[in-house]
C-alpha cells in the first residue's frame, strides 16, 4: 500500500471531559489532524461541516452515549470508520457494536500512546483502502457506462447520417419546384387573373417554404450529432460566455413572464472550452428551462469553483429553474438520442444528447437532477485551467 498522509484524514475525538480531550490532543496533534467536541449532538454538527474519516468516542458521556452517538454517525456518514473507548464492564456493548457493524474497532481503559495511536493509523489505512476500493468501481461502472453509451450513439449516429443524405436529396428537388412558384403566380397573374387565388396561393407557399426549412434544420442536427467537429478550445472567462447569452434570451424571458438572474464566484478559474459549443450547450438548457415553466417563474445561472477533496479543481455552471422538476420515470433518458418530451413537431430530442456529446468532448461532465424543493437544475463540469484566475 502506498504510502498515507495521516493528516490528510481527519479524527474527531468525543468525550465530555474536557481534560481527556486535552490528553488526546497533546498526544496525536503532530500525527494526525484533530477535532474534539464535548457531547453526541456536538460531533454529529461537526460532522456536518468537516470531513472526517474517523470517530473515536468514550463510551460513558452525560446524555447520549458514546455507542447511540456512533449510531447516529453510521447513519449520517457510513463512510466514516468508527471506534469506541470503554471499560471491560462494558463488554456487551462492544461486542453488539461490533456485531452489528456500528464498530470498526475498540480502546480499552486505560489507552496506551503507542498502541492507540497504532489502531489509530490502522483505522484510517481502513478508510483509505475502502474509499480507494469504491473510487475504483465507480470509475469501472462509468467506463462501461461510457463504452455502452458510445456504441449506442456510434450506431444511431450511423443511422442519422443516413437517414439527412436520403431526405436531403429530394428535399432539393422540392425546393427547387417550390421557388418556381412565385414565377408561376406571376405569369398566371397575367394571363389569366380569374383563376388566380392570390391569399390562398401566398398562403400555400409561405407554410411550405416554413416546413422545408424546418425539416433542413432537423438535417442540420442529424449531421450536426453524427459528424461532430473537433473542439476548437481556447482558454476563456466563462462569465464572458454565459453573459452573452443572458441579453440574448432575455427578451424571450419577459415574455414568458420568467426572471433570469446570473451570479458568478469572485477569481473564478479559467477553463478550456469551445465557445461557441459552450454557447450551444448553455442556450439550450436555458430554453429547456424556460419550456420548463408555462406560467413564468424565476432561471438562476449560477458559476462556482469546486474542489472535491483528492480531485482536480473544476468550474461548475448550474442552471436552475423553479418548474415541475423531472418525473422518476424519464430520468434515464434524458441523454438518449431522440428522446423527447415536446410535442411532435417541437424537437427531434437531440438537444441534451448533443449537450452531453459536446461535454465530453471537453473533458467535461453534465448532469440534470431535481432541486430540494422544487424545480431542477442542470450541473456543468468543466476542469479548471491549473494556472489563473478569472477576473469577472
Amino acid at each position: 500500500m502506498e504510502k498515507i498522509d495521516y493528516r490528510q484524514y481527519p479524527i474527531l475525538f468525543v468525550d465530555d471531559e474536557e481534560e481527556n480531550l486535552d490528553i488526546f490532543s497533546i498526544h496525536f496533534k503532530d500525527t494526525f489532524t484533530i477535532y474534539t467536541a464535548t457531547s453526541g449532538p456536538d460531533g454529529l454538527e461537526l460532522l456536518d461541516r468537516e470531513f472526517v474519516a474517523l470517530v473515536i468516542s468514550d463510551q460513558r458521556m452525560a446524555g447520549m452515549t458514546g455507542m447511540e452517538f456512533l449510531q447516529e454517525v453510521n447513519k449520517g456518514h457510513p463512510e466514516i470508520v468508527t471506534m469506541l473507548v470503554t471499560a471491560y464492564s462494558d463488554l456487551d456493548v462492544l461486542v453488539d457494536g461490533v456485531n452489528t457493524g456500528t464498530l470498526y474497532s475498540y480502546i480499552l481503559k486505560p489507552w496506551e500512546v503507542k498502541d492507540l495511536k497504532i489502531a489509530l493509523k490502522r483505522g484510517i489505512e481502513h478508510y483509505y483502502l475502502v474509499s480507494e476500493r469504491d473510487r475504483l468501481h465507480r470509475e469501472q461502472i462509468e467506463t462501461l457506462k461510457k463504452m455502452s453509451r458510445a456504441n449506442r450513439l456510434s450506431a444511431v449516429g450511423t443511422l442519422a447520417a443516413g437517414i439527412a443524405h436520403e431526405i436531403r436529396n429530394p428535399l432539393v428537388s422540392i425546393q427547387t419546384f417550390l421557388e418556381m412558384v412565385p414565377q408561376k403566380l406571376s405569369e398566371l397573374r397575367v394571363t389569366d387573373p380569374a383563376r388566380l387565388d392570390q391569399e390562398f396561393w401566398e398562403k400555400f407557399y409561405s407554410l411550405s417554404f416554413n416546413e422545408i426549412q424546418r425539416i433542413r434544420t432537423l438535417i442540420s442536427e442529424l449531421v450536426n450529432f453524427s459528424q461532430p467537429t473537433p473542439p476548437d478550445l481556447i482558454t476563456e472567462n466563462i462569465s464572458r460566455v454565459i453573459e452573452p447569452i443572458l441579453d440574448l434570451t432575455r427578451k424571450e424571458a419577459d415574455k414568458r413572464g420568467i426572471e433570469i438572474s446570473y451570479h458568478a464566484d469572485p477569481d473564478i478559474p479559467l477553463i478550456h472550452i469551445d465557445v461557441s459549443k459552450i454557447k450551444q450547450v448553455l442556450l439550450n438548457l436555458i430554453l429547456n428551462a424556460f419550456q420548463a415553466m408555462p406560467e413564468g417563474g424565476e432561471v438562476r445561472i449560477i458559476a462556482r469553483s469546486v474542489h472535491p477533496r483528492g480531485q482536480a479543481r473544476t468550474v461548475q455552471v448550474v442552471v436552475q429553474d423553479n418548474g415541475q422538476g423531472i418525473p422518476e420515470e424519464i430520468k434515464e433518458q434524458l441523454f438518449d438520442p431522440f428522446f423527447t418530451t415536446q410535442d411532435p413537431g417541437e424537437g427531434i430530442g437531440l438537444g441534451l444528447t448533443i449537450c452531453h456529446q459536446i461535454m465530453e468532448e471537453h473533458g467535461g461532465e453534465i448532469e440534470i437532477k431535481n432541486r430540494h424543493g422544487q424545480g431542477a437544475e442542470a450541473i456543468l463540469n468543466f476542469p479548471a485551467v491549473k494556472e489563473g484566475k478569472a477576473k469577472g
